[in-house]
């Protein structure tokens, strides 16, 4: 925690990869993205395995551990990781030795400094005797802070025993052999500080005026006191000949007559790091630094800075009320100047609230029958190595199975779906030509409606947004961005978060046992325990009578094109009044083709202008989610899908209508000037000729024209995916063409999840666009990895970094430039209150031209 935020101040980019959940330093909002590993006591091998992945799929510049069993993972199985990233520790054995309290103890003597009383007990009979000898109660300690026990690691801190009984229970949890010293109550003084080439490059001395346990602890409340040449010399002279290098923490017991005493040694991040901050000497930062080739002068902390840990100050303060002992718990409660706090900061809050859900689980546990781990048997054998336990009935959640899961489709929601369940610790499989759709089904020229903020593929701790498409391509985007910038952003993040997506389509899925067997078009078969449908819409296009049936020389749906200039100088007529329809007409009628756009519609409605002034700004930005669909009311219920999907099914419908109704983009209004538009007719019959089609409307009018071109949307249909068995589609529950989902997004076939369109109904309306990779990727990620979900999720990039208070992009991609649209002639400016001519045989011209009034526009 102290780490993230002391590299979050000083600029740096920072993820956390934690097995603990929830864990404070991921909810800090220094942290950019939240990695879940395995738990390092439980499997080492698979947790370096684990930061192999990650670090292989960011690309990471330094690997900072934060606990004693990360060190000895890393001793034991980091061969490789340290190839992938920079971690800049000594050799393993180096990492062994200065883990080793036995080490510090011979150290220390052979430097020629005092260290307390100590005796290796190798067997109980010693630890009986040693202990009647120093007389009780007697400090014992594992001989490490984290030693192997089986194929698993065992992390044990220092305990007091009172008596012969405790003493023994004790040495069955810490095994033989182990270090046990005779409890003195005098001040423990710990030095922290960075040491690199043998050099002290920062430290900083503190004083614990509290501990928690109050018997044998670490501190729960210290401060800063002035580093003293004496404390210099034994922590570099002491660092030196452990051969440690990077961050560290001695401890040492002051005497009253001034001798300190080593008693413990942390190679790693500590607990009251961030004292050493506040005190202006960042330790993770320096050591970062230096990583990264940069030097600076060495410095030392001031004294009267103070540190509080919350958690451990509250059961010290219990712990006194229930001696009685008042005036000491006031002690307690007081405030203090110049204290930083462990946990909770008010600039930086949640991981206090994560702290608290921590000790809430950990108390109930201990409560709960069941809850406390069973002590190892006692291996009384000379033997470091104790006897494995047997296992527990119930398997800890860090060490379950974790799923295969095949992702079908290479779109956005693919991607994210394929790059949440890695970040969950699942094997994936990606099947897909990445962005083919976006790539083959949308004309050349086109631009996103919705804007920048809510384009972004959601990725784990925001690791691949536009921002950092723009900061490594050095490129600055438009607010509303051209598809061929979009799909070059989707490559990126394919390239970034799924390298090994497999390219070849998907032929059949169909059940094997429990889980499901995907055959590839080569005929290759693979297995998986789940399977993610992310095959996007481009099975769905819309083809309303008469049209459908028609030859697709004469017909064709706005999703059958990538270039709409062959159809210059030839009459084409555009069917449909939403987003799709409306710029296509416009790409046409730019590239040089005859264009009329025919809609049902009595009224073409657009979007309403976005605000970009001051105050008027900032207020609808904090009015509306940031997604661009819906509006006020509606655009709420859109972003939360978990509340949409558990509304009556009238509201829902609702919702759905006015959020999905056909609308444009309010920058289309000047595009669309010259171009005829016949509102409030629809076609009745269609015949075609050899080269061209003759449409008859509803009101006895005739058109004569080259090419019909379809901008009617999509209907979803799950049945049509030809990739789905007929075993599977027959036990799906389908509603109007969708399947009906439940939570995790998971279908009425267990293990089958669909995401994106086919989701719209049980989802709501945004599972149509991009912003909705947001809530489905997560979602269907924990649920495939059996994570415990959340309660509620919202379908938005966080609005702090969606960049609402940002200055303003330009607006539109420039005409004709890379990734701009095609233009076969010159553009008009923008009118306030365009009116659209009409053309055909309508007399009522008024009724025709028809735009919505400005109460009637809502923002999308």
């Amino acid at each position: 925690m102290a780490a993230c935020r002391m590299l979050g101040k000083a600029g740096y980019e920072v993820d956390v990869a934690a097995s603990a959940h929830p864990a404070p330093a991921q909810w800090s909002r220094f942290c950019g993205g939240r990695h879940r590993v395995t738990d390092p006591r439980a499997d080492p091998a698979r947790y370096v395995a684990d930061l192999e992945r990650i670090a292989t799929r960011r690309r990471y510049d330094i690997l900072l551990p934060g606990s004693d069993a990360t060190l000895l993972a890393i001793a034991g199985h980091g061969e490789r990781l340290r190839s992938i990233v920079q971690i800049g520790l000594p050799a393993a054995h180096v990492i062994e030795r200065a883990l080793s309290k036995a080490a510090l103890m011979e150290s220390a003597r052979s430097i020629g400094f005092a260290v307390p009383p100590t005796v290796i007990c190798r067997d109980p009979s010693e630890a009986v005797a040693a202990a009647r000898i120093f007389g009780y109660p007697v400090v014992l300690k594992p001989r490490s802070s984290v030693f192997k026990y089986g194929s698993r690691l065992r992390q044990c801190a220092s305990a007091t025993t009172p008596d012969e009984a405790a003493l023994i229970h004790r040495l069955t949890e810490f095994g033989m052999p182990c270090l046990m010293q005779q409890r003195e109550n005098d001040w423990v003084v710990s030095v922290g500080g960075v040491v690199a080439d043998g050099q002290l490059l920062g430290a900083v001395a503190s004083r614990y005026a509290r501990i928690w346990h109050p018997d044998a602890g670490s501190a729960s409340f210290s401060e800063t006191i002035p580093l003293r040449p004496a404390l210099i010399r034994m922590a570099s002279e002491l660092v030196r000949h452990l051969e440690w290098q990077g961050i560290f923490e001695l401890e040492l017991l002051e005497r009253p007559d001034g001798e300190l005493l080593p008693i413990d040694f942390n190679p790693r991040v500590y607990g009251s790091l961030s004292l050493a901050d506040k005190a202006g000497v960042p330790l993770a930062t320096i050591w970062c630094d230096w990583l990264r080739g940069m030097s600076a002068p060495p410095r030392f902390a001031s004294s009267g800075f103070r540190y509080r840990r919350e958690d451990a100050d509250l059961l010290n303060l219990k712990w006194l009320l229930r001696r009685g002992e008042a005036r000491a718990a006031l002690e307690v409660a007081r405030p203090r100047r110049r204290t930083v706090h462990a946990h909770f900061w008010l600039s930086d809050p949640l991981p206090g609230l994560a702290q608290a859900g921590l000790m809430t689980r950990y108390r109930w546990k201990r409560l709960t029958p069941g809850g406390r781990e069973a002590a190892p048997p006692l291996d009384t054998s000379p033997a470091a190595q104790p006897v494995p336990r047997p296992p527990r009935s119930r398997i800890p959640s860090r060490t379950r199975y974790m799923p295969n899961v095949a992702v079908i489709g290479a779109g956005p929601y693919g991607l994210a779906a394929a790059s949440f369940c890695r970040a969950e610790g699942t094997a994936v499989q990606c099947f897909g030509r990445p962005m083919e759709s976006w790539t083959t089904a949308m004309p050349q020229g086109m631009i996103l409606r919705s804007r920048w903020r809510s384009s972004h593929i959601a990725s784990p701790g925001d690791a691949l947004s536009l921002d950092r498409f723009e900061r490594v391509f050095d490129r600055t985007l438009s607010d509303h961005i051209a598809i061929a910038d979009f799909v070059e952003y989707g490559r990126w993040y394919q390239a970034e978060a799924v390298p090994d997506a497999d390219r070849r389509l998907v032929r059949q899925v169909e059940r094997d046992g429990e889980g499901f067997r995907v055959t590839l078009a080569d005929g290759e078969t693979t297995e998986a325990d789940s399977v993610i449908v992310a095959a996007g819409l481009g099975r769905f296009p819309y083809r309303p009578q008469p049209f459908s049936g028609l030859p697709s020389h004469l017909v064709t749906h706005t999703a059958d094109h990538h270039d709409l200039s062959v159809f210059r100088e030839k009459r084409v007529l555009v069917v449909g009044a939403g987003q799709s329809a409306l710029e296509s007409a416009a790409l046409l009628h730019e590239s040089g083709a005859r264009v009329e756009v025919l809609a049902r519609a009595d009224a073409l409605e657009f979007l309403a202008p976005e605000e970009i002034g001051g105050l008027v700004r900032r207020t609808n930005a904090a009015m509306a989610p940031p997604t661009d669909v819906g509006g006020r009311m509606t655009g709420w219920a859109a972003a939360t899908p978990d509340l949409y999907r558990r509304l009556p099914a009238t509201p829902r419908a609702a919702i759905m209508r006015k959020v999905l109704r056909p609308r444009g983009a309010d920058w289309l209004r000047s595009r669309l000037e010259g171009i005829p538009i016949t509102l409030g007719r629809r076609a009745v019959r269609a015949v075609a000729e050899a080269d061209w089609i003759s449409i008859r409307l509803d009101d006895g009018s005739e058109r004569q024209v080259d090419h019909v071109l379809l901008g009617t949307g999509y209907q979803v249909n799950v049945a049509s995916y030809e990739f789905l068995a007929d075993e599977l589609v027959s036990g799906l529950e389908i509603r109007d063409g969708s399947p009906v989902l439940g939570r995790g997004m998971q279908s009425s076939v267990p293990g089958l999840h669909f995401v994106g369109a086919p989701a719209t109904h049980s989802f709501g309306p945004i599972m149509r666009f991009v912003v909705g990779t947001w809530y489905a990727a997560p979602t269907v990620a924990a649920a495939v990895a059996a994570a415990r979900p959340r309660p509620m999720r919202l379908a938005y990039r966080p609005r702090r970094l969606s960049g609402a208070r940002r200055r303003p992009r330009p607006p539109l991609p420039p005409a004709g430039g890379n990734g701009g649209r095609v233009v076969g002639g010159p553009r008009t400016a923008t009118v306030a209150g365009l009116r659209l001519p009409s053309w055909g045989a309508r007399a009522d011209a008024s009724r025709s031209t028809k735009e919505p009034s400005p109460t009637s526009r809502r923002r999308h």
